[in-house]
């Protein structure tokens, strides 16, 4: 039977969420989040802990809509969810027989559908601003001697290929541009001076965009065409401009990842893994929108 999100609303009082209701023998803490594209909700991973040890931890996946304070719950079975440019849809990686697969979740009718299947670990989706393409990290091996790259895939056509070769360095968290074909990612050495790279879908050139011989730097995300905000070691949020080079930090966040959203012109991050909070990049302000009990 169809039914739009084919989910469950939980209300949300004073801001506040205990999904258990009173029950109080688990801990919720927000493990990942990522913006609609409107900007009027954002997708959550809630992780439910069991106090006591005794059951195994219980992730659940929710849109959460700003204006109405309401979660509303997702049927989907899988990780790294990204919304699709136009919010329709949703993409997420699945196993699948024990493949790693990226299925797309469709809002509308909550049915979903896979549209990469291969024997190869993926992680990190971003997709092209014009919904045709994604892009994501693949991986192989473990440890210190695993390779990390990135793949860009052509839905319409299936094709896939791989944009950089860092081997022995690991390229992680691709973030595409909202309107080129640009995509900034960031470099690991192993030298505890992680950097911001630039580069397009083909992989034609890959600039060192932080150039930071003093500490790490990750998780790019884009602004707008020109700009991106990362994260610089432990918890400091940067804006940078690609015309310019200039960078500034944001004195009203501490926090190891953040994402900005155009169309409101905030920034969403999470405090203590269980407060959802927006600073507005106009007003300079912070705002706690949900905070888990």
């Amino acid at each position: 039977m169809k039914s739009l999100l084919m989910g469950t609303t939980i209300l949300l009082s004073s801001f506040t969420l205990n999904a258990q209701g009173t029950d109080t023998s688990f801990k919720k803490f927000i493990t990942s989040f990522s913006w609609m594209p409107d900007g009027q909700s954002l997708i959550l991973n809630i992780i439910k802990i069991d106090k006591a040890e005794k059951l195994p931890s219980s992730p659940t996946k929710y849109l959460f809509h700003l204006n109405t304070k309401t979660l509303k719950q997702l049927s989907i079975d899988g990780s790294g969810l990204a919304a699709a440019p136009n919010g329709k849809s949703i993409a997420y990686f699945k196993r699948i027989n024990d493949r790693p697969a990226i299925y797309l979740y469709e809002l509308s009718t909550g049915k979903e559908q896979p549209i990469v299947v291969d024997t190869v670990r993926k992680g990190a989706l971003t997709w092209s601003g014009d919904g045709n393409n994604l892009a994501y990290n693949i991986s192989e091996g473990s440890g210190p001697s695993s390779s990390v790259e990135i793949v860009v895939c052509n839905l319409s056509t299936g094709e896939k290929k791989q944009i950089t070769k860092g081997s022995p360095h690991k390229c992680y968290s691709p973030s595409w541009n909202p309107v080129s074909d640009q995509i900034a990612y960031y470099l690991e050495k192993g030298d505890g001076r992680d950097q911001i790279y630039l580069t397009d879908k083909n992989g034609s050139f890959h600039r060192n965009l932080t150039n930071d011989t003093t500490t790490l730097n990750y998780y790019p995300t884009w602004i707008d065409q020109s700009t991106i905000i990362y994260t610089q070691d432990p918890d400091k949020q940067i804006v940078f401009q690609l015309n310019g080079n200039k960078k500034e930090a944001i004195a009203g966040i501490k926090t190891a990842e953040a994402k900005y959203n155009s169309k409101t012109g905030k920034i969403a991050y999470i405090e203590n893994e269980v407060r959802l909070v927006l600073y507005d990049m106009k007003s300079k302000t912070n705002q706690v929108v949900l905070e888990l009990k």
